[in-house]
């Protein structure tokens, strides 16, 4: 990106991260295009953190398998072609090193490639030849082990995310609306919600339901935890808690959220070593201006 100083990411010398910003025709519909590589010793049976997010298309091109835990204590190896549905908790990931690449979607990208419920894939990992076909899903692995898994990378994905999701969806502009709606700091009810929207508070829980995963009020209280975390990953832990979101009515409703989102308080997660992920933070908000795709304001 012209004019980001890669050493703002913090890579160490055994890796190698990108940030892409997918073709303008998929504004609004997919989030970032991103690139992991690492080798060496270092990187052999590393876990990392995932923190609660969008729906995911990764691809993974290492020859080592990747694990996710899909549930406490339940791994899983993650398909070469992964789909990962929405999430609503941090996850644990062991990796071996080699060259990951992933695609973090809109709520309306995702009700484009598949007309899915999200609800039935939350937090959960199906192959990606299930949502696309196996031939299409095979051709851009091909692709991309083909390709210099590097600066090559933007145009395969934009090539096919651009085919995958010529056809708007029956619901995109209510679902562009809720997403719209849910970066709103001063919102805080389901019948705020509906009003914005101009729907009915029934018909704005299936919508939230089936295209984001979650009821509204999750979707509110997770947009509202996430804001707060990327503010305390900034100004640490120690004075964290002056950087929550206003909308906490006290530290016990913070640390509610925390023990539903990260399964432990926030101050106990940033004093773990969470060096990938933060780096991955670092870097989005470097390239994209936003560390989150959960907080990218979208158009």
């Amino acid at each position: 990106m012209p004019g980001v100083d890669p050493a703002k990411f913090g890579l160490p010398p055994f890796a190698a991260l990108r940030f892409e910003q997918p073709a303008v025709g998929l504004e609004g519909l997919v989030a970032d295009y991103f690139v992991f590589d690492s080798q060496g010793p270092q990187v052999q049976n590393v876990t990392n953190w995932m923190l609660p997010t969008a729906p995911v298309v990764r691809l993974t091109l290492a020859q080592a398998p990747i694990l996710v835990e899909v549930a406490r204590g339940k791994w899983l190896r993650r398909p070469t072609a992964a789909f990962y549905g929405p999430t609503s908790r941090a996850c644990r990931v062991t990796t071996n090193g080699g060259v990951t690449i992933g695609a973090t979607l809109t709520p309306s990208g995702a009700a484009r490639l598949t007309d899915l419920d999200m609800s039935r894939h939350l937090d959960g990992v199906i192959d990606l030849d299930m949502i696309v076909g196996a031939s299409a899903s095979e051709d851009l692995v091909e692709q991309l082990r083909n390709s210099d898994q590097g600066a090559a990378v933007k145009a395969i994905l934009d090539g096919f995310f651009v085919q995958a999701m010529s056809q708007p969806h029956r619901r995109e502009p209510e679902i562009r609306s809720l997403a719209q709606a849910l970066q709103d700091e001063e919102l805080d009810s389901v019948a705020e919600l509906g009003a914005r929207l101009e729907l009915p508070t029934y018909t704005v829980r299936r919508l939230a339901k089936r295209y984001f995963g979650f009821l509204p009020m999750t979707l509110i209280a997770r947009t509202r935890f996430m804001r707060s975390l990327m503010a305390m990953t900034e100004v640490g832990a120690v004075r964290g808690y002056e950087a929550i979101d206003p909308a906490y009515f006290d530290a016990s409703h913070f640390l509610r959220d925390c023990k539903r989102f990260l399964g432990m308080t926030a101050r106990q997660f940033l004093a773990m070593d969470t060096a990938y992920l933060d780096i991955t933070l670092r870097a989005r908000r470097a390239v994209l201006g936003s560390s989150h795709p959960i907080l990218d304001k979208l158009v």
